[in-house]
């Protein structure tokens, strides 16, 4: 029961709720180009990716100073079935469209 709990509360937020959204669009995402696209300070958005993460929707790798958060190959059922419900919901929100179309992509201007 506490396997559910945490992964209802990781999506019961509008901000991770976000960031599925644009990882689902995206695919790779770093910490820096979600805090200017979401306009939240950086350990807000470090919060809420650390939320995902160990509810086992995002995982994430270091390449050079970034951090990049992706959505995992493979993730237990339950949040796979959870994940495509909301890849479906998320599709039609027009403020997701709006913040994928503002998604900088700050690596490669480096």
């Amino acid at each position: 029961m506490k396997k559910i709990v945490k992964i209802f509360k990781a999506v019961s937020d509008a901000n991770r709720l976000k960031i599925l959204g644009l990882l689902l669009k995206k695919k790779e995402v770093c910490v820096c180009e979600f805090q200017q696209v979401l306009e939240v300070a950086q350990p807000t958005v470090s919060k809420h990716l650390k939320i995902l993460e160990e509810a086992g929707f995002i995982e994430s790798r270091r390449q050079g100073s970034w951090m990049i958060y992706f959505l995992p190959l493979e993730m237990e059922a339950k949040n796979k079935q959870l994940v495509d419900l909301l890849a479906r919901w998320l599709e039609e929100e027009k403020e997701i469209q709006d913040l994928a179309k503002l998604l900088p992509n700050l690596r490669e201007k480096e």
